[in-house]
C-alpha cells in the first residue's frame, strides 16, 4: 500500500497508453498514481503532477 491507502476522490482520471493516470490535491499538495501506484513526490501545481504521471506512464509502457 501507499501512504494514502485509498486514493482520495474526486480524482482526475487519464487514460495515456494503456496506462491510468490518477491526480489529485490533499492538503494543498497534488499527488498522482499510475495503475494504482503512488508516485513518491508531491507537486504544488496539477499540471506538473500530470506531467509526472504521463512520463511515469510512457516509461512503463516502454518497458
Amino acid at each position: 500500500m501507499t501512504r494514502h491507502d485509498v486514493i482520495p476522490h474526486p480524482a482526475a482520471t487519464f487514460r495515456v497508453g494503456a496506462r491510468e493516470v490518477r491526480v489529485w490535491m490533499k492538503e494543498g499538495r497534488w499527488y498522482v498514481a499510475v495503475d494504482g501506484a503512488e508516485l513518491p513526490i508531491w507537486h504544488k501545481v496539477q499540471a506538473d503532477a500530470w506531467t509526472a504521471g504521463v512520463t511515469e506512464a510512457d516509461r512503463l509502457d516502454r518497458l
